[in-house]
C-alpha cells in the first residue's frame, strides 16, 4: 500500500511539473515579442476578423493617420522573405525567429537603408518593380527593437497603418497575435446585435415561413435577449445565426469576435475558436457566413451550423448544429460571445415548436436548370455555353439555374446568367462562350467580363480553344463578352512648361484604362531601363529620381500596356 501511495504521490508530483512548465512556457511566450511601433497600440482591425472571401491573418495598428513611423523588429531573427508588389500588402518584409514563428510587416512606405539598397539593385537587376526576395540568414540578421522599415500606406491599404501578423513558421498559418503580450488594451465586451433562425429542411418553418428570419437582440454590457415581443415557432429542423461585432478600448472601429457558443439549454451544440486559420482554409469564410446576405445587404452573418462542405477546422459541433424543436415544446438557448482579450456577453432566446402549417415554399421565378451535387464533378452545356466545375467546390448541392438576356452596349455577345451572384464558389470553374461569328481580327481583342451589382463591369480575361473564348473564375453570375481595342491613357502630372525638373523630385503619370486594366509598363530614360511605382488606388505611376542622375537634358519615355496587349507610350524632353 505504502508503495502505492508513493507511487501515486510521484504521478502527481509529475503532473504538476509538467502542468507548471507549460503555464510557464506559455507565460515566456507571452513575451518573446515586442510590439512593432514605439507608440501606444490601437487597433483598426483584428485577427479572424471578417472579410471578403477570407478571414483577416493579422492586426492593423494605427499610425495616427499618418506614414513615417519606425518600425521595429518584434524579436531577434533574420529577414527571410521581401515582397514588393501594387497589391495586397505592397511593400511587405517577413522576419524569421528562433522561437518557431515568423511576423510580418505589411504596406510599408519604404525598407530600412540597407534592405531598401538590396531591393532597388534587385528590382534594376531583373527590370521590375514587383519582387519577391528569399534573403539567406546571414544577409540581414536583426536585433528585437532594430528598425526594419518606414510605415506607410501602399498595396491594397485604404489609409495608413501597420498590417502585422504572426505565423508558425513551419505551416506558414497565421495564429492570433492576441496570445503575446503587446499591451493593446481591452475590456469591452462583445455586443450581440441580431439573431438569425434558418428552416433548414425541405419541411422546415420560422414563424410560417419557409425563408429565415432575423430578431434583434436588446441590452448592452455583455447581457442580451432576443427582443421579447417576438415570440419564435419553428417546425421541423432550424438552424442559427448571429449579427455580431467587439470593439476594444479607445477606438471606434469594429471588430470581430474570437469564439462563439451556442447551448440548447446546458447542452453545447455549437462552438467556434478563430486562434488560427491557414491559408488553405480561409476562403471557407464563404460558407462560415451567409453569403447571400453579405452581396445582397452587406451584413456580415455568421452561420451557427456547418454547411456540407465546409472543411473550415475551426467547429466543435453535435449534429453540425441543427436542431428540431417537438411541437408544444418550448426551448431555452443562449449564445455565449468571447473576444480575443476574454470578453463574454451572453445572448439568450427561446423557440417553441408547432405543427407542420403546410406552407408553400416561395415560388423561384428562374427555373432549375440541373442539379449539381457538391462531391463530384458538374458540367453544364447550352448552344454557346460550356460550364464545368471540379467536385468540393460548391460547399452544398444546388439547383444550378441558367438563363439568356438581350446583348448590352459595347457587348459582342448576349448576357448569360450562370446561376446567380448569391452562391459561393471555394474555387476556379471554368467558363466558355462561343463566339464562332466573331471577325478573326476582332479576338485578340476580345475579353469574358462579370457584370457585379457593386463592383460593375469586371474584366476577367479568356484565352481562345477553337470559337470558344475561356476563362477561370471563382465567381457564378451574369456574364458576357467585350472588346478591348482602346490603349491606355497617360497623362504628366507634375511636368513643368519648360521641363525644368531640377526641383523635383520624381515624374508622375496618370495611367487610366478604359476596361481590362494597366498590366504592364516600364520607363526609360536616355534609353536605360529605370524603376517605375504603381499606385493602383490614384492610377498613377511614379518615377522617383536615382541620385546618380547626371545633370543636363534628358530624354524620359514610358511604355504602358494594358491586359489584353493594348500598348501608349509617353515621352518628353527634361532638364534636370
Amino acid at each position: 500500500m505504502t508503495r502505492t501511495i508513493k507511487l501515486i504521490k510521484t504521478a502527481l508530483s509529475f503532473i504538476l511539473i509538467t502542468f507548471c512548465s507549460e503555464v510557464n512556457a506559455q507565460d515566456k511566450a507571452g513575451k518573446l515579442f515586442t510590439p512593432p511601433l514605439d507608440i501606444p497600440i490601437y487597433l483598426a482591425g483584428n485577427f479572424g476578423e471578417l472579410r471578403s472571401n477570407h478571414f483577416h491573418a493579422g492586426i492593423d495598428i494605427k499610425t495616427m493617420g499618418r506614414e513615417g513611423l519606425k518600425v521595429l523588429a518584434v524579436a531577434d531573427g533574420y529577414v527571410s522573405r521581401i515582397k514588393v508588389s501594387p497589391f495586397g500588402y505592397g511593400l511587405a518584409l517577413y522576419i524569421q525567429h528562433p522561437n518557431g514563428y515568423t511576423s510580418l510587416y505589411g504596406h510599408l512606405q519604404k525598407y530600412n537603408d540597407e534592405i531598401q539598397a538590396y531591393v532597388r539593385q534587385q528590382q534594376y537587376l531583373r527590370k521590375s518593380d514587383k519582387i519577391e526576395l528569399f534573403p539567406n540568414s546571414s544577409q540581414f540578421p536583426v536585433k528585437q527593437g532594430d528598425v526594419v522599415a518606414i510605415s506607410g500606406n501602399s498595396g491594397g491599404s485604404h489609409a495608413p497603418h501597420l498590417h502585422f501578423e504572426i505565423r508558425e513558421t513551419l505551416s506558414e498559418s497565421p495564429v492570433d497575435p492576441f496570445q503575446f503580450d503587446f499591451g493593446i488594451k481591452d475590456d469591452v465586451k462583445p455586443v450581440l446585435q441580431k439573431l438569425y433562425i434558418y428552416p433548414y429542411g425541405n419541411d422546415s418553418e420560422v414563424n410560417g415561413k419557409t425563408h429565415r428570419k432575423a430578431i434583434s437582440f436588446n441590452g448592452s454590457n455583455g447581457s442580451y435577449v432576443a427582443d421579447p415581443k417576438y415570440t419564435i415557432e419553428t417546425h421541423g429542423e432550424i438552424a442559427f445565426g448571429i449579427q455580431l461585432f467587439d470593439q476594444l478600448n479607445e477606438v471606434h472601429n469594429l471588430c470581430g469576435a474570437r469564439e462563439v457558443k451556442l447551448f440548447r439549454g446546458n447542452e453545447l451544440i455549437y462552438h467556434h475558436v478563430l486562434d488560427k486559420v491557414s491559408f488553405a482554409e480561409t476562403r471557407y469564410i464563404n460558407a462560415h457566413t451567409d453569403f447571400e446576405a453579405k452581396k445582397k445587404s452587406n451584413t456580415w452573418i455568421q452561420r451557427s451550423y456547418v454547411l456540407p462542405n465546409n472543411r473550415l477546422g475551426i467547429y466543435k459541433l453535435k449534429n453540425k448544429g441543427i436542431v428540431n424543436i417537438k411541437a408544444g415544446e418550448t426551448e431555452h438557448f443562449r449564445y455565449e460571445v468571447g473576444d480575443f482579450s476574454g470578453n463574454v456577453s451572453i445572448g439568450s432566446f427561446e423557440i417553441t415548436g408547432v405543427g407542420n402549417r403546410n406552407i408553400k415554399p416561395a415560388v423561384i421565378s428562374q427555373k432549375s436548370t440541373k442539379q449539381f451535387k457538391f462531391s463530384q464533378a458538374n458540367t453544364f452545356e447550352s448552344e454557346d455555353v460550356l460550364v464545368y466545375l471540379p467536385a468540393n467546390i460548391l460547399y452544398e448541392d444546388i439547383d444550378f439555374k441558367f438563363s439568356k438576356e438581350d446583348t448590352i452596349k459595347n457587348a459582342v455577345a448576349p448576357i448569360y446568367n450562370i446561376h446567380d451572384q448569391y452562391t459561393p464558389l471555394h474555387s476556379y470553374m471554368a467558363l466558355s462562350i462561343k463566339l464562332s461569328g466573331l471577325n478573326q481580327k476582332l479576338r485578340p481583342f476580345a475579353t469574358i467580363v462579370s457584370l457585379d451589382n457593386v463592383k460593375g463591369i469586371v474584366p476577367e480575361g479568356g484565352y481562345w480553344k477553337g470559337d470558344y473564348l475561356i476563362v477561370k473564375t471563382r465567381s457564378f453570375g451574369p456574364y458576357t463578352v467585350m472588346l478591348d481595342s482602346i490603349k491606355p491613357k497617360l497623362t504628366a502630372i507634375n511636368i513643368p512648361s519648360n521641363k525644368d525638373m531640377s526641383k523635383k523630385w520624381s515624374i508622375m503619370i496618370k495611367a487610366e484604362d478604359n476596361l481590362s486594366g494597366v498590366h504592364d509598363y516600364n520607363s526609360y530614360i536616355d534609353g536605360e531601363w529605370v524603376l517605375t511605382e504603381f499606385d493602383y488606388k490614384r492610377n498613377l505611376l511614379v518615377h522617383n529620381f536615382e541620385d546618380n542622375l547626371a545633370s543636363g537634358r534628358h530624354v524620359f519615355k514610358m511604355i504602358v500596356k494594358d491586359k489584353i496587349g493594348n500598348r501608349e507610350e509617353i515621352s518628353f524632353d527634361f532638364i534636370r
